[in-house]
């Protein structure tokens, strides 16, 4: 049999670039298909189409997303209102608008998003309507990034209630499994910062606070997180947290 020299040069350069690839990133196939929080045995299922696209995420609880064929969010869910959303002409997320709610006296908010250059949120606000259709600005908060594109410092003003607030982090270098949906931040309640980041968190401060992560990786992707959460003026190390709680992560 006679053997094409093209060909075997085609099936070498291809097994080269396959190889290659999988050394940079081992966990570059994987999908994330839920995330359970052990304790209070919240879970968030992500479902995916023929073609690999994340159509919904479900929260065994009541909420949900749904998406568009360009993986952006169209419609959210919960028990008590629905969210549509708003988009700028290069596809960045500029607006949530409430657009239904089941309770008469509930005042949802609306939220506006500010982006820089780097097309990194930098800037959140909510407006809502009270009881008489006035409107209100509530909260604003701001975002800061280190030059891997992790949050590494956030703060919250709250003009309406005259409150304020923030956190600072740091990271490791394992690959953050919610990173890749923006859309994830809407559904992760006050942890809106957790799928812009490039990383996994290692310590949290708030207030005096502090959260330390550890993990448990396959390759780059964490199967475990768990979190030790310090009150002010305890030892960090070795028995001082107050509280632990784990999160598991699947893929496919």
């Amino acid at each position: 049999m006679k053997v094409n020299p093209y060909a075997i040069a085609i099936l070498f350069l291809y097994c080269f670039l396959y190889t290659s690839c999988k050394k940079d990133n081992p966990g570059f196939k994987a999908r994330l298909t839920e995330v359970l929080h052990v304790d209070s045995q919240w879970k968030m299922a992500l479902k995916y189409n023929s073609d690999g696209k994340l159509v919904s995420t479900l929260q065994f609880g009541g909420d949900s997303l749904f998406y568009d064929n360009q993986g952006r969010i169209i419609k959210y869910n919960n028990s008590y209102v629905t969210y549509a959303f708003e988009y700028s002409p290069n596809g960045q997320i500029k607006r949530r608008i409430p657009v239904a709610t089941v309770l008469r006296d509930y005042h949802p908010d609306t939220l506006d998003y500010i982006y820089d250059a780097k097309g990194r949120i930098v800037e959140c606000n909510s407006t809502f309507n009270d009881a008489s259709g006035v409107s209100h600005q509530g909260w604003s908060r701001y975002y800061k990034y280190n030059s891997q594109n992790d949050i590494i410092d956030y703060n919250t003003i709250n003009l309406y209630y005259n409150q304020a607030g923030g956190a600072r982090l740091s990271y490791d270098n394992g690959a953050n499994p919610l990173n890749f949906s923006n859309s994830l931040l809407f559904f992760l309640n006050e942890e809106l910062y957790a799928a812009l980041n490039q990383h996994n968190p290692i310590r949290k401060y708030v207030e005096g606070f502090i959260s330390i992560y550890s993990y448990d990786y396959a390759d780059t992707r964490p199967l475990r997180q768990t979190i030790k959460f310090y009150p002010p003026g305890q030892p960090v190390e070795p028995l001082g947290y107050r509280s632990l709680s784990q999160v598991k992560y699947k893929y496919e």
